[in-house]
């Protein structure tokens, strides 16, 4: 176990696509929960923290059982950079793992390969150019979150985290990663529609029945066999790939002085 590096897990319960989705069971577990699994598997971390509002609205997510492996934290509702700062001083956490919470399969053998590739380039932000959406996450210095805190008065896109690096190249080293192969498919493996959850039970009763393990190659071996799972969901678009949504934000993501 390696001190000062933990996952952060944001999640709310704010959703209007699929509401209350973090709740949404998956064969019987609440989808929230296999993020908190799954995060656990990943290798040298000091916790696994998840994240929520101390809005009423998310009072729900504090009354699942993750288990005393898992620390629960509380912060500001809109300012995702605030409550991830707030997190890292309570924790004491210098590197973080950030992994959202609509993402129940998130692969930890992604996030192992990031972490040491993030550690030997001595970065500030590392992320994969390629993978399965919702496979991934970013490995994050908090010392870089600081940076963003400091010099930017509108973190209104806060949510949208990665862009904030993604948009600063001049300020951050930034690690952008290419995946081995193995690690690479193109499949919709996040949590936003009702189209979504219909195909991660398809995907979890089909790895129950096969009696395989929950990773990622068995995860692509059973997508590949059964075509018909993967069509349930593989139409939907992630919102802030498009081009107009990019270009509308860039105005709060730049950070427009030296620092």
């Amino acid at each position: 176990m390696k001190k000062n590096i933990s996952v952060f897990i944001p999640v709310r319960l704010k959703s209007k696509r699929l509401k209350n989705k973090a709740l949404k069971e998956i064969e019987k577990k609440a989808s929230i929960k296999w993020c908190v699994d799954n995060s656990l598997k990943i290798k040298n971390i000091q916790n696994v923290i998840v994240m929520t509002s101390k809005l009423k609205q998310d009072n729900p997510l504090k009354k699942i059982n993750f288990g005393d492996r898992i620390k629960f934290f509380r912060g500001d509702a809109n300012n995702l950079i605030l409550r991830f700062l707030s997190a890292a001083k309570k924790f004491n956490v210098k590197t973080i793992i950030r992994v959202t919470g609509d993402c129940p399969f998130i692969s930890s053998e992604i996030m192992n390969y990031l972490l040491k590739s993030h550690k030997n380039k001595n970065a500030d932000f590392t992320a994969a150019k390629n993978y399965a959406v919702g496979t991934s996450g970013e490995i994050i210095e908090v010392s870089a979150l600081k940076t963003i805190y400091k010099s930017l008065k509108d973190l209104r896109y806060s949510e949208y985290m990665t862009m904030f690096f993604l948009d600063n190249p001049e300020i951050f080293r930034l690690n952008l990663v290419n995946l081995p192969k193995k690690y690479i498919q193109n499949f919709r493996l996040t949590l936003d529609y009702n189209e979504d959850l219909k195909m991660f039970n398809e995907l979890v009763y089909k790895l129950r029945e096969k009696k395989l393990k929950v990773n990622l190659s068995n995860i692509f071996k059973i997508l590949n066999s059964f075509k018909y799972i993967d069509k349930i969901n593989n139409k939907k678009k992630l919102i802030y790939n498009s081009k107009k949504f990019r270009k509308n934000i860039l105005k709060y993501t730049k950070i427009n002085y030296a620092i």
